[in-house]
């Protein structure tokens, strides 16, 4: 049965309740549906306009730009209520946005990845029913919350809310099954437990020091140069390498003749560096920085390989990272929990591959007066583990 709760009218789909109905079914529930409708997907300059909950029987789809949610956030709070959600990171920032935390999750999302052995095949929720439980839903009617800033829902966009919340009911009972009969309950545990974890970093974000950080892409993209002309210089005085100079420079009434590059060579092109390698006599399939370290004692390619090194600081980490940072001066990164390699990869940008230098790593602050970072880490983990998990006498002592 769907209820609705907004702008009180009569709808054939629903009857009109009050936020406190929706409270009062919920609090005694053990197990509850959540899901959120937004006008875009940045918790920072989009909003939630949709609120549903419920369960199989009964859903409550809510209009959170009348009525606030509050009054739920027991319910959401509670470590003794299940609740279950497809993409959970999603929804948790912006329940956060509403000063909402949520405790005790299944993310039927992160299950069925759990389920399928972290395999590379779409989960979307769509997806997901169709495989598990052959229903198929239209999400199109998502769209339609896009900018949905003002005006009524309409009849078909409330009965697709309460659609996902009675489905997501329904999925997390077939994905309990699923997780018995293989022994997954503990791995999807503990990956809904993490998922909380990664959303409050995301959530939070972390601030940048944006001026040091520009002089820091200012003196890579400097380095280059410098670099690039070491590489000319070489290709220059080596005979071997003469075709790759050009006879004839096309003058400049602007720049002086000694200034003008005589080396065709455009070293950020793999394929004109792979050409230039094989003409000096270098057997090698690519240019790949790992393919050359077995070469580098070479001056000429040591020169190379710390060109390629400094290319990336000025590109993957100069000015063009600053385009991550967000509206409230912070950056972002989207974490992936389960893949098929085992580990939790970073994306958008990947903090999990900004520079070892101390001059990059220190540009990232609190961002919050009187706030400091405080590491710490476990002592021995993987061993402990091996030991633990292989139960080896020699390992265990």
């Amino acid at each position: 049965m769907i209820n609705f709760v907004g702008n009180p009218r009569l709808l054939d789909c629903c009857d009109p309740v009050t936020i406190q109905d929706v409270v009062d079914y919920c609090s005694d529930k053990t197990v509850l549906a959540v899901d959120t409708e937004t006008t875009g997907l940045s918790h920072l300059d989009d909003k939630m306009i949709m609120c549903q909950i419920g369960d199989d029987r009964m859903q409550f789809v809510i209009d959170t730009r009348y009525v606030s949610i509050l009054p739920l956030r027991e319910v959401l709070e509670s470590v003794s209520i299940v609740k279950i959600l497809h993409n959970v990171k999603f929804d948790y920032k912006f329940l956060r946005m509403s000063n909402i935390r949520l405790n005790n999750v299944w993310d039927t999302m992160l299950t069925s990845q759990v389920i399928n052995c972290g395999k590379q095949m779409s989960h979307s929720l769509n997806n997901v029913l169709q495989r598990d439980l052959n229903l198929t839903m239209d999400k199109s009617t998502r769209q339609e919350f896009v900018g949905k800033h003002d005006g009524e829902f309409t009849e078909s966009q409330i009965v697709y809310g309460a659609k996902d919340v009675q489905h997501l009911v329904q999925l997390y009972e077939h994905q309990k099954v699923k997780c018995d009969k293989y022994d997954l309950h503990a791995t999807a545990e503990l990956e809904n437990k993490a998922a909380l974890a990664f959303a409050d970093i995301e959530f939070n974000g972390i601030g940048l020091n944006i001026d040091t950080w520009k002089d820091l892409a200012k003196g890579a993209a400097k380095d280059v140069e410098l670099i690039s002309y070491a590489l000319d210089a070489f290709i220059e005085s080596n005979l071997k390498l003469n075709k790759f100079v050009d006879d004839y420079v096309q003058g400049d009434l602007f720049i002086g003749v000694e200034e003008l590059r005589k080396v065709n060579v455009n070293w950020a092109s793999p394929k004109q560096v792979l050409d230039v390698f094989k003409t000096y006599g270098l057997d090698v399939e690519d240019v790949n920085a790992k393919n050359l370290h077995v070469h580098s004692k070479d001056k000429f390619i040591s020169t190379y390989i710390r060109y390629k090194e400094q290319s990336k600081l000025a590109t993957s980490y100069g000015d063009k990272f600053l385009d991550n940072v967000d509206s409230d001066g912070r950056i972002r990164t989207n974490f992936k929990q389960i893949l098929n390699t085992g580990r939790v990869a970073s994306g958008k940008p990947n903090m999990q591959q900004i520079p070892a230098d101390n001059s990059y790593r220190n540009c990232f602050v609190s961002g919050y007066d009187d706030w400091v970072f405080v590491s710490g880490d476990y002592s021995s983990q993987e061993l402990c583990i091996i030991a633990t998990g292989s139960k080896d006498p020699v390992w265990l002592k």
